[in-house]
């Protein structure tokens, strides 16, 4: 059994049949949809492709592989000594092997309630659906952007590709404080600025409030912005509420090198997979489509009796305003000061690269339009190379960084 149906856990079943010709293989989806592409949604909001050209699988390949697919059926919670899983459908399913791929939703906001339609999150189909909806429909071209990431710089560029006069609410001093230095977020707000962003920092909100008109925006200094449309990229949370005690748990459902949990035959993979990195040691949960693909495609062989082992170093990049941010590697700041960042800027290309040392060795980079220094980066850190004698080098724009290859 596998609870999941996005692309982890769609691989992994995938994977399964591949190996396995007869066993019976159960994959429990929340959503209402096969798989889908989410790396195509910010495209297809945007009006770059059909939707169609997001949907990855047909019912019908579900059925070609034998693999029993139920949509909109979400796992209530397991008993790990009857090895069975209960669903809100009033179904039991009995398993030998479980791969729990449960993946994550939009973290809750405190201030959605104002108005739902006009309070847009951007994670699934549907979000998209309504994101296409509520643009069109505004009568007033304005919106605001609530958060500071990836999701808010996919918010940004669509609002502005749609002709939405956009208020950026950042918490920090800058925008993406908590990943970025300041170089690098001081460079992406100019980007925002050049494109009629307007940028509000230090910005706590306090209150959504619904007008006829829309919504007024309120933080906590006392100001009001009216928008139309409010954008919220918080951050991710993870479906965890059926995993039981026995299962070990960090920030996510902790896993082994082969994705294997303190459990006899349970797996995960995908956002919900907590992992020991094994360039930096520590542990980690990421969350985007290519580690996703890879740790379904592990599990899902070690599934069906291999012992593949999960090495990878994590990389995402989005293109928003012609600007690739690409992000290597682990860029979380330990408390305890022990990591440094080595940073260069070039203005006139508006680029950026920021490194995160940690013992003397690169452990994550944000690159904005560098994108062609993230193969040796990635090489860099799982190599776990030392570049305490380069770390003045690394501040030059003209160190080449494949030199300490």
């Amino acid at each position: 059994m596998i609870i999941g149906g996005g692309i982890a856990g769609t691989t992994a079943a995938e994977t399964i049949r591949e190996q396995d010709a007869y066993g019976s293989i159960v994959l429990i989806s929340s959503e209402p949809y096969p798989l889908y592409s989410r790396v195509l949604l910010p495209r297809y909001v945007r009006g770059n492709i059909a939707e169609e050209k997001v949907i990855l699988r047909q019912l019908g390949d579900y059925e070609e592989r034998r693999i029993s697919l139920y949509l909109s059926e979400t796992v209530q919670s397991l008993d790990m000594e009857k090895r069975e899983a209960y669903t809100n459908a009033d179904r039991t399913f009995l398993f030998k092997k479980l791969l729990i791929a449960s993946g994550g939703h939009a973290a809750p906001w405190e201030h959605a309630r104002a108005e739902s339609e006009r309070v847009l999150r951007f994670q699934t189909l549907d979000d998209a659906r309504r994101i296409i909806s509520a643009t069109a429909a505004a009568k007033e071209k304005t919106a605001a952007v609530i958060g500071g990431g990836f999701i808010a710089l996919e918010f940004l560029e669509l609002f502005v590709h749609k002709g939405f006069t956009t208020t950026l609410f950042a918490r920090g001093a800058y925008f993406w404080e908590h990943v970025l230095d300041e170089n690098g977020g001081r460079l992406l707000e100019e980007l925002f600025e050049i494109k009629g962003i307007s940028v509000r920092h230090g910005a706590e909100i306090s209150d959504i409030a619904a007008q006829p008109f829309g919504l007024v925006v309120q933080t906590k200094d006392g100001r009001r912005t009216e928008a139309a449309l409010v954008g919220v990229g918080i951050g991710l949370e993870r479906n965890l509420f059926f995993v039981p005690a026995q299962i070990a748990r960090g920030t996510g459902v902790l896993v082994d090198e082969e994705l294997r949990t303190n459990i006899a035959d349970v797996w995960a993979a995908g956002d919900v997979a907590e992992y020991r990195d094994g360039s930096t040691g520590r542990r980690r949960v990421t969350g985007n489509w290519t580690q996703s693909f890879v740790q379904g495609r592990i599990a899902g062989s070690n599934m069906a009796g291999a012992h593949e082992k999960f090495h990878a170093v994590a990389a995402y990049s989005v293109k928003v305003f012609d600007t690739v941010i690409t992000q290597v590697g682990d860029v979380e700041r330990e408390a305890d000061g022990k990591d440094e960042v080595v940073s260069r800027t070039d203005i006139e290309r508006r680029r950026h690269e920021m490194f995160v040392l940690r013992d003397g060795r690169i452990i994550g980079a944000i690159l904005v339009n560098a994108f062609a220094e993230k193969s040796t980066l990635a090489e860099l850190i799982e190599r776990r190379t030392n570049v305490s004698s380069h770390k003045s080098s690394l501040a030059s724009l003209d160190f080449v960084l494949a030199s300490l290859l």
